[in-house]
């Protein structure tokens, strides 16, 4: 019960923007296409980070969405945290989901479906376990039809150590 309160709190913490980042900023700039996007979400609490590339772009020819996944594991929590601007409105029956995958040996987490919030989406996700090995960031567009394989990849992205 004791580990699970002090998970809570660091989750409302993080979620609430309490936590002891030192510089924590957003910058969300338009771009060639008139499209916003967002462009460094760097606080202190993080060290790793990756700019997230419009993978549909290559189909349309246009790249439509971004984003931006920051990781972190220190005093035993692994924390990240996704932002994500011109995402389109999923279809009914539809959601958005982040997934970090480990390369070698291959494995892959769900870090769970993406919250609205403000016209923004973002996924976050906490846990005990250390997986900063997992190193690329998946945003994946899912049916509800209970399937827990990733679906159609929207957005990807390698996470970098951040230099500060």
């Amino acid at each position: 019960m004791g580990r699970t309160y002090i998970l809570l709190l660091i989750s409302i913490i993080f979620i609430t923007g309490c936590g002891k980042a030192k510089n924590n900023s957003e910058e969300v700039v338009v771009n060639k296409n008139g499209l916003e996007e967002v462009t460094t979400i760097i606080e202190d609490t993080f060290s790793y980070s990756a700019h997230l590339v419009d993978v549909t772009a290559q189909l349309s020819g246009e790249s439509q969405a971004s984003g931006i996944a920051q990781t972190n594991f220190a005093e035993g929590v692994y924390v990240l945290e996704a932002k994500f601007t011109n995402l389109p409105e999923p279809q009914e029956n539809y959601f958005y989901e982040g997934w970090i995958i480990r390369k070698e040996p291959l494995n892959i987490i769900s870090t769970g479906k993406t919250v609205k919030k403000n016209g923004i989406y973002t996924n976050t996700y906490i846990t005990e376990q250390d997986l900063i090995d997992h190193d690329f960031y998946v945003l994946t567009i899912e049916p509800d039809d209970k399937n827990s394989a990733p679906a159609e990849h929207i957005l990807e992205g390698t996470l970098e150590k951040i230099n500060n």
